[in-house]
């Protein structure tokens, strides 16, 4: 097992890495891989949970434009979904966000760490967020959001949630008329969406 951070670990290796060069636009990775991408306009980063590992670093080189990572999704049976997320800011102006929503259900897991990174003399602003979701009492969701703010012009914000489906929105389905895997459905699907 590769460790990361304090706590995390991972059954996968890291790949060697797929380097995209002047990015700029909606960029859909639709395979896991370890991806380096070099973003030359505003960028907008799409991907789904899938099992395997999805490592996306994505590094300014202009001033002036928005980054964007967004995945959502659910894993099941025993599958593994190894995430990581960082922007690296050296520019001027730089809006970055970072999105996650994610369920875990049946014996799977969920490792997803994210990262924001302001490199001394870069402006802009950052946020992460990220939800999960716990399907199973045997489900794992690992999450650990990390800020690196060398900047004093880059104010940051950052949180993590993980819950289990709120009992009150059970009960509302069920009064509704559907039944519990039909209600838990629903609400997975409205919380994805």
């Amino acid at each position: 097992m590769y460790p990361y951070g304090l706590k995390v670990s991972t059954p996968y290796k890291v790949e060697e890495v797929k380097r995209i060069y002047n990015a700029f636009g909606d960029l859909i990775l639709s395979e896991p891989g370890n991806y380096e991408v070099y973003c030359t306009g505003d960028t907008y980063i799409h991907h789904n949970i899938i099992e395997g590992l999805t490592h996306i670093t994505c590094i300014t080189s202009e001033d002036d434009i928005e980054i964007s990572i967004r995945c959502s999704g659910e894993t099941y049976d025993d599958a593994v979904a190894d995430i990581y997320h960082k922007i690296v800011a050296k520019n001027k102006n730089i809006k970055s966000k970072i999105e996650c929503k994610g369920v875990s259900n049946d014996q799977s897991r969920i490792i997803y760490r994210s990262s924001l990174l302001a490199e001394e003399g870069s402006t802009g602003s950052g946020n992460q967020k990220a939800k999960f979701l716990l399907l199973s009492d045997t489900a794992e969701i690992d999450a650990e959001p990390s800020l690196d703010i060398a900047s004093q012009n880059f104010p940051t914000s950052h949180s993590v949630g993980i819950s289990n489906i709120d009992q009150m929105k059970m009960w509302y389905m069920f009064i509704r008329g559907y039944g519990k895997e039909e209600a838990s459905n629903k609400i997975v699907e409205g919380f994805l969406n």
